[in-house]
């Protein structure tokens, strides 16, 4: 019988971790009374492309961001299926949003305690496995505070579909496999790094199954395909055309200036070395298993892509975000950790992993309270804003903002105001041409080149600019037309 570790051992992590995660919750709880309009959101985004399922439709034509744009053409609408019940029964995106926060917490962790039954990990190391991934300090940060629910909403059917690849390990393929090609086809819609990042997990099961049950498999991640076709095949003809494969995310794993980019890249070195450690304590646990080497050899061997920095020199893989590489081995290294006897650990290391236990959890805690702000409410500068944005009736354009989050406001204003605004979160589904030339209002606004910025905002369809301070006295200089004043702020029409 395998010997676990000793549970009390994990009783102050779990109390520690578990404390700050609901003082989070509580704090970001905030969202339900308060739209989020700082610059750590990506909340805003969510909230608003789930207001637009709501009033424009699926892939359909919507008028409040740019030009107009075409809903989920090049954005996953998995998460926002997930949310748009809540959002029917509540009529609030904000009330909705925190909703489904929780109950993609309360999902994950049956999702996590069905893992965990069925590997005969202890109800406390169950507990534990569920605080030390979503309550570290990545986690927090990403889920809880920035607010990247679709993420975190494709990361929750991830444990689910590991959960099965995990059993059909050891068990033969059956009728019951359909559920890997279903949640395979959410996880598609969902998330686009995520999806890719999973996909490995089939053919881990691939190489430790049989000549039937590889059929199996492979036809199952067809029907996955197949599945998701209606949102996949249009996302692929148009992100070519787009700026999305522009981006080369790993690149920040080239960067160690600074503290916060140090830090992040000592968590991703760090990480992969628990993962190979962590992997080969497992593995002796099962007398170093050919099968067990096998069927986890592809999560291993993209570790090792990832930690050497070769992940930055490889199509599509250099344009997925460390922080899905990240959630994948966190994942495995907990895993591996629980399987492990805990008799094939040496008296020494059983001491650092008691020690690392606990400096695992303050260290996340005193890690997020110093890069992860609380929730943040409102300055002057925001409600001189909104006071000035209930005069608007027509498509709004916001320049230089002193404290907040344009983007933010570019989805708040739709929401509760029904009205278009110049730009938004979807920049690769407009043109270059457009891009550049909305985003540079502000710095054409600055200069005080009254006649570019004029034919600017024709092209752009203004018809209304709230500004601040020194701006609002370039914009009387271009004459055009005061319409209100509130505090810093002014609100000018252009005729």
């Amino acid at each position: 019988m395998k010997k676990h570790i000793p549970q009390n051992w994990l009783y102050l992590p779990i109390i520690i971790l578990l404390i700050y995660f609901i003082i989070r919750l509580i704090d970001q709880s905030k969202l339900i009374f308060l739209f989020p309009l700082d610059f750590t959101n990506d909340y805003s985004s969510y909230m608003a492309q789930l207001f637009f399922l709501k009033e424009c439709g699926f892939h359909a034509a919507c008028h409040y961001w740019y030009n107009g744009i075409t809903t989920f053409l090049l954005y996953p609408p998995g998460w926002m299926f997930f949310t748009y019940p809540i959002y029917i029964l509540t009529n609030n995106v904000q009330i909705s949003t925190f909703i489904s926060l929780i109950l993609m917490f309360i999902i994950s962790f049956v999702f996590i305690w069905i893992i965990g039954r069925n590997e005969s990990f202890t109800k406390i190391e169950r507990l534990a496995f569920f605080l030390f991934y979503f309550a570290n300090a990545i986690n927090i940060g990403n889920f809880i505070r920035l607010g990247r629910v679709t993420e975190m909403f494709a990361w929750m059917l991830f444990i689910a579909f590991a959960g099965f690849i995990l059993w059909y390990k050891n068990h033969k393929i059956d009728k019951k496999f359909i559920f890997v090609s279903l949640i395979f086809g959410l996880i598609t819609i969902s998330h686009q790094t995520t999806t890719l990042i999973s996909s490995i997990l089939f053919l881990s099961l691939f190489l430790v199954k049989k000549s039937e049950e590889k059929i199996v498999i492979f036809g199952s991640f067809l029907i996955s395909l197949l599945i998701s076709s209606f949102w996949w095949i249009p996302y692929i003809k148009s992100v070519g055309e787009s700026s999305m494969l522009d981006y080369t995310f790993t690149k920040w794993l080239l960067d160690f200036s600074g503290d916060k980019a140090l830090l992040n890249n000592l968590a991703t070195i760090l990480l992969s070395i628990i993962l190979l450690t962590t992997f080969y304590f497992s593995w002796k646990s099962f007398n170093k298993s050919k099968r067990e080497l096998i069927f986890f050899s592809p999560i291993l061997l993209m570790n090792l892509i990832f930690v050497s920095r070769i992940v930055i020199f490889i199509p599509v893989l250099r344009n997925v975000a460390p922080d899905s590489f990240m959630m994948l081995f966190m994942f495995f290294s907990l895993y591996f950790f629980f399987k492990t006897d805990f008799d094939v650990y040496s008296k020494q290391l059983k001491k650092v992993i008691l020690l690392g236990l606990v400096v695992f959890a303050i260290g996340n805690v005193f890690i997020s309270l110093l890069f992860t702000p609380f929730f943040i409410g409102y300055t002057d500068y925001d409600y001189e804003t909104l006071e000035l944005v209930s005069d608007v009736e027509g498509r709004l354009a916001i320049l230089n903002h002193p404290t907040s989050y344009i983007k933010a406001y570019y989805s708040l204003i739709p929401i509760k105001y029904n009205l278009p605004v110049v730009g938004g979160w979807s920049d690769a589904t407009v043109s270059r041409e457009y891009n550049l030339k909305w985003k540079s209002l502000e710095e054409t606004l600055k200069s005080g080149r009254c006649d570019i910025l004029e034919k600017d905002l024709e092209e752009l369809n203004v018809t209304y600019i709230i500004s601040y301070d020194y701006s609002c006295e370039n914009l009387n200089i271009c004459n055009f037309k005061q319409l209100k004043t509130a505090g810093n702020g002014c609100l000018v029409g252009i005729n």
